[in-house]
């Protein structure tokens, strides 16, 4: 996975995992026992050291928005591929470190199970975004363009 790295320090790693034991401790530590069922399971990783060398007072904040980037980029390729996931973010991260020998000072950022959407769920009803709700111009909370403002 990648995206645009701060000042080229990308800090970021994944490991995807296929045994059924590893899967199996993994949804433990998450409490999700769904996990359990994927055929794969990525987890993600990252390490701020280089970043916080380089930008001491916002290295943990830009480390943040490289791996939200990467993440996002990792969701849409699954989902051009025709794969389904979910990103997990609650979990407890020793077991999980400890399981895969991941060193303390590194950060889990996310899990995800990777598989096949099943066929037979029934259709969700999509409801459409209401971006005005979403979208502010030129100071927030102002819900239209108005270009003779100053």
């Amino acid at each position: 996975m990648t995206a645009a790295a701060t000042a080229e320090n990308a800090e970021w790693a994944t490991e995807t995992f296929t045994f059924r034991t590893k899967i199996k401790k993994i949804a433990e530590a998450a409490q999700q026992e769904f996990i359990g069922e994927a055929q794969y399971v990525v987890v993600a990783y990252s390490e701020s050291k280089m970043l916080d060398n380089s930008f001491p007072d916002k290295g943990k904040e830009f480390l943040k928005q490289q791996n939200g980037a990467a993440i996002q980029n990792f969701l849409l390729t699954l989902e051009a591929l025709g794969l389904a996931t979910c990103w997990i973010r609650h979990f407890s991260e020793k077991p999980i470190k400890t399981l895969l020998k991941i060193p303390p000072s590194t950060e889990i950022e996310a899990i995800f199970q990777i598989g096949y959407e099943d066929k037979y769920k029934k259709e969700k009803k999509r409801v459409k975004a209401n971006f005005d709700r979403h979208l502010s111009f030129n100071e927030l909370g102002e819900r239209r363009m108005n270009l003779n403002k100053n």
